[in-house]
């Protein structure tokens, strides 16, 4: 059964439809330009220089086609474009813009993390540098992940080292926190209120708080130096085997 996508002819000036072929399915062929000129009216009465067009692939943009008010080809870009319907304000028109369902694959793959994709490869027949570039982004995730996970410190409370959360939100308000220690030479601040992960808001002195910051940095360190030897292996791997045969 031949599936044969959509013909849109536009006006070039104005880059509005003149003639929608529709798809088609079944036992049914390609046809030229010039077959469609011969059979649309639409078309063999006009100049050819005053129109052109594009072909889509059978099913691209089907939602779209059907979501949408009216469509139309960007005369600069000769892209297709849409104007959908606004349901607070259904009898306005409204302007034309990209397929959102291009947009909708865009936002998706931008939330897909970059485990996930280096998951969906192929590991067997991915070229190797584009399977080397998504297992380093991979390495790069896991690394975060790692160092946003939290760290230990020497600092004991009923008889057990505390335990920290290290996310950007931590490490910003440690580095504050620890810029305003360090300026303290009046020794205005007598102890810092901090949130642990075991042991709820514990006080701690400006020594332990420097002992934290201290377990914090050999904990993000650690993390990075691993990435690094990681990231070398990925680069070194000569094989798509040998990039797959590293893991964090």
């Amino acid at each position: 059964m031949n599936k044969i996508g959509r013909k849109l002819y536009f006006d070039v000036a104005t880059g509005e439809v003149i003639l929608d072929t529709g798809e088609k399915m079944g036992t049914v062929v390609a046809t030229t330009v010039e077959k469609d000129i011969e059979t649309y009216k639409a078309l063999s009465e006009r100049n050819r220089e005053t129109f052109d067009v594009i072909e889509l692939p059978y099913g691209f943009y089907n939602a779209d086609f059907s979501a949408c008010n009216s469509y139309r080809v960007n005369p600069e870009t000769k892209e297709l474009e849409f104007s959908y319907p606004d349901p607070n304000e259904p009898e306005v028109e409204q302007p034309y813009r990209a397929p959102l369902s291009v947009e909708v694959e865009e936002l998706k793959q931008r939330l897909i993390t970059a485990d996930e994709k280096y998951k969906e490869l192929d590991k067997v027949n991915t070229p190797i540098a584009d399977l080397r570039a998504a297992k380093i982004e991979q390495l790069k995730e896991q690394c975060t992940i790692a160092i946003n996970a939290g760290f230990v410190s020497t600092v004991i409370r009923d008889e057990m080292q505390l335990e920290f959360g290290f996310n950007q939100n931590d490490q910003a308000n440690f580095t504050q926190t620890m810029l305003l220690v360090i300026a303290d030479s009046a020794n205005t601040m007598t102890t810092i209120e901090w949130k642990t992960k075991n042991a709820g808001v514990v006080q701690l002195t400006k020594e332990e708080f420097m002992q934290t910051i201290t377990a914090a940095k050999d904990h993000k360190l650690t993390e990075q130096n691993k990435y690094w030897q990681l990231e070398q292996q990925a680069l070194q791997a000569t094989t798509n085997e040998g990039v797959d045969e590293v893991v964090w």
